[in-house]
């Protein structure tokens, strides 16, 4: 019984993701490796057909290139992620689980870098969630709900300056969205997701209402005698975690607020490489619209941190803008992409480093 006990407790203080001996099977690695090359190359492929696709010039803008606006550009990407930073930790608080914004940063920036080589953006989440389990002291679940509740409101984010610039565009521009099947599919969507974020709001201020309702109510005592009681349980801390943040909901508007700043100074960088490139005729706001439309089509996990499908869409839309003069069309999302890049370049210097991370500790 000793010896069984004492199994457990070390079993406990492993670091999460290191439980036993046991490791990915040789399948799995394969696969993952097959699916991150797969990611990799559909992403060099998009980059190749942007420039090619619109006779981009990337080393002659790059030669030309105003450095100081592009260095601008460096500095407001790299913003995005000690605000972000900070978001995170506001959550956290929320749950009553408490660390330090070093930490904080450096889960954020190492995250950002797994975003940038593995398809899909819950790459860098997953991270989060293995290393803060070890902070969350008991309240690992209410942890990983303030990582997904911070996720949801970073795409609130995007879809609040989204929303406002489509409709800036509907009001102005009326005609170019109708001439251009991808610019009105994605403001669309853009809608679609407003309307689906107020609804969840709605469902998240309205809980206590909606579960007092009889088919609700019968659906819940149904799952809770079918569901394993571990499932149970965790729903039920989810459930007390979302009632925690519906009592404090200056802490979600500020938290929103911040994810509004986010994206919209990713639209300001976006506006600064095209200055730096020179480009003459867009305004400001076809930047931000941009940045916005982009993004979103950069949520689809198919190459790593949204790379070349975001490049892909920019490259369009600069078009129906009229960007001039032409060989910028294609040079500003990859120039954007390559400074993203360099963030990206940072968060892998951390992982390989920190010894904190080489010894899955922090």
């Amino acid at each position: 019984m000793n010896d069984a006990a004492a199994s457990r407790n070390a079993t406990a203080s492993r670091p999460p993701g290191t439980a036993g001996n046991a490791g990915p099977s040789p399948t799995r690695r394969a696969l993952g490796w097959v699916l991150r090359l797969g990611g990799i190359a559909l992403a060099a492929l998009l980059l190749y057909l942007t420039i090619s696709r619109t006779d981009a010039d990337l080393s002659g803008v790059l030669r030309s290139a105003s450095p100081w606006p592009l260095l601008i550009a460096l500095a407001l990407l790299g913003a995005t992620h000690f605000l972000g930073a900070y978001r995170w930790i506001a959550l956290l608080r929320v749950q009553g689980v408490h660390i330090g914004y070093g930490l904080s940063l450096k889960l954020t920036i190492v995250g950002h870098f797994f975003c940038s080589v593995v398809p899909g953006a819950a790459s860098g989440d997953l991270l989060k969630m293995g290393y803060v389990l070890k902070y969350s002291q008991g309240r690992g679940t209410e942890a990983v709900l303030s990582i997904i509740i911070d996720r949801i409101l970073g795409l609130a984010g995007l879809i609040v300056i989204g929303t406002a610039a489509s409709a800036y565009m509907l009001v102005r521009h009326r005609a170019l969205v109708f001439a251009q099947p991808l610019l009105a599919l994605t403001i669309v969507i853009i809608f679609a997701g407003a309307v689906g974020l107020a609804v969840l709001y709605a469902v998240l201020l309205f809980r206590a209402q909606l579960m007092r309702w009889r088919p609700c109510a019968a659906l819940t005592g149904w799952a809770a005698r079918r569901l394993p009681t571990a499932i149970v349980a965790i729903f039920s801390k989810l459930a007390t975690g979302l009632d925690l943040y519906r009592a404090q909901p200056i802490a979600l508007l500020n938290a929103l607020g911040i994810s509004v700043v986010v994206h919209f100074i990713l639209g300001v960088a976006l506006f600064c490489i095209g200055r730096a490139c020179l480009e003459e005729h867009m305004a400001f706001i076809h930047y931000l619209l941009s940045t916005q439309i982009s993004n979103v089509s950069a949520l689809i996990p198919l190459t790593p941190g949204g790379i070349g499908m975001r490049d892909a869409v920019t490259a369009a839309l600069f078009t129906a803008f009229d960007a001039t003069p032409a060989n910028v069309v294609g040079s500003i999302p990859v120039i954007n992409s390559l400074l993203t890049l360099c963030w990206a370049a940072v968060g892998a210097a951390i992982l390989t480093l920190s010894p904190h991370f080489r010894n899955r500790q922090l």
